[in-house]
């Protein structure tokens, strides 16, 4: 699990861009005094997160992010993107996330609404000839004595 820290709109800290991320055995149940939790869930062990559009250094399929002090009773909205496989489909899916200060708001991302596209099949098996009558040859190519000696 991954926490990060987010500044109130919506960019992660540290120059607007990734703040190093900080590995905890077990998530916080509760968010500190003035501040804001979003716990993030997806399919795959392998999935990328971005926030407000940037990519954080985070995977995984339970993720944390918290923000800096809120203002109290002000909204804040983040827009999430989720990037994950499902079978032999790339899944990306969107999340507008509605977060106040002093709450722990979770968002799962299932696939249900996100956009699919398939993803690139193997090549053909080694040895196989290549179309148009070309051969493929390994690289680097065995010395032949052609190269010379």
């Amino acid at each position: 699990m991954y926490r990060y820290r987010l500044c109130p709109r919506g960019c992660l800290i540290g120059s607007c861009l990734f703040l190093t991320c900080a590995v905890f055995a077990q998530a916080p149940l509760t968010p500190a005094p003035g501040k804001a939790l979003l716990q993030v869930r997806t399919p795959d062990p392998y999935a990328v997160l971005y926030v407000n559009g940037r990519k954080t250094e985070s995977r995984g399929e339970l993720i944390w992010l918290e923000t800096p002090v809120l203002d109290n009773g002000k909204t804040y909205l983040y827009q999430l993107r989720a990037a994950f496989r499902s079978q032999d489909r790339m899944l990306i899916e969107d999340r507008t996330v509605e977060v106040q200060s002093g709450r722990t708001t979770t968002v799962t991302f299932d696939g249900k609404n996100a956009l699919s596209v398939p993803l690139p099949q193997a090549g053909p098996a080694p040895g196989t000839p290549a179309p148009g009558g070309y051969e493929l040859l390994p690289y680097p190519r065995p010395a032949t004595d052609k190269d010379g000696k």
